[in-house]
């Protein structure tokens, strides 16, 4: 993918995909109500998005969105303001975005076969997730989608702080901790994936043990590489350190 990624992703975020995204019957929406200056995306999600849909890697969905081709959900990459604004505001949604990106990465990066990745867990959980072939009901790695590197640091201050702990009264915890520890109990990949914009992640090791206590090791990315492919390519976005 050439340099002008970004300027590509943003012609195209406009002329292509809002359209068919405001004309969904559903919606009828004026695209005149796009604010441009709302894009946030970042230049490495750009690329990675677009090297998802052109690769078919992604394809366009029914309601305006994308989805994987064996997949159900449909991640829309618009967000909608209120609804008494005449036209109803839209900006982009980062989050999907940079979900998209990294199924990417999961299959060009790390070996991962698309039929074995998904954008959202089982049970709505995790943003995307990577599965064994010949397991696909069971996750092999469990993703989470972060737009700032604030809000992706925060959430894994949240896990490392209550995943040593056995015993926790859910009705002690509100907001992010709260869906943390659900995510941690519900959820027992051997893996987890902490993603941000621009490339940034973290990737983890997990490993359950009979007490029901969860700890965390930080690994290198490409442990998260599939299990018998060939070595995965470094990307210029792999994180180093934490």
């Amino acid at each position: 993918m050439s340099d002008d990624s970004l300027a590509t992703f943003t012609r195209r975020l406009s002329a292509e995909w809002l359209p068919a995204y405001c004309n969904y019957s559903a919606r009828q929406y004026s695209p005149a109500g796009y604010k441009a200056i709302s894009n946030k995306v970042t230049t490495a999600d750009a690329r990675g998005f677009l090297r998802a849909l052109d690769s078919g890697i992604v394809v366009h969905g029914k309601r305006g969105g994308y989805r994987l081709p064996h997949g159900k959900t449909e991640e829309v990459i618009f967000w909608e303001g209120s609804r008494d604004a005449v036209p109803r505001s839209i900006t982009p949604w980062l989050e999907p975005v940079i979900a998209i990106s990294s199924v990417a990465r999961l299959h060009f990066e790390l070996g991962w076969p698309v039929t074995c990745l998904a954008l959202q867990s089982a049970k709505w959980e995790f943003d995307l997730t990577a599965s064994l072939p010949g397991n696909l009901e069971t996750e092999y790695i469990a993703g989470e989608v972060k737009k700032t590197e604030k809000e992706l640091d925060a959430l894994i201050e949240h896990m490392l702080n209550l995943a040593p702990q056995s015993e926790v009264d859910e009705k002690s915890l509100t907001g992010p901790k709260l869906n943390a520890y659900r995510k941690l109990n519900r959820r027992r990949a051997p893996f987890f994936w902490a993603v941000g914009p621009g490339g940034v992640s973290h990737a983890f090791a997990v490993v359950h043990s009979p007490e029901l206590k969860i700890f965390f090791t930080h690994v290198p990315l490409d442990r998260l590489a599939c299990p018998g492919s060939v070595e995965p390519a470094r990307s210029e976005t792999d994180a180093t350190g934490w």
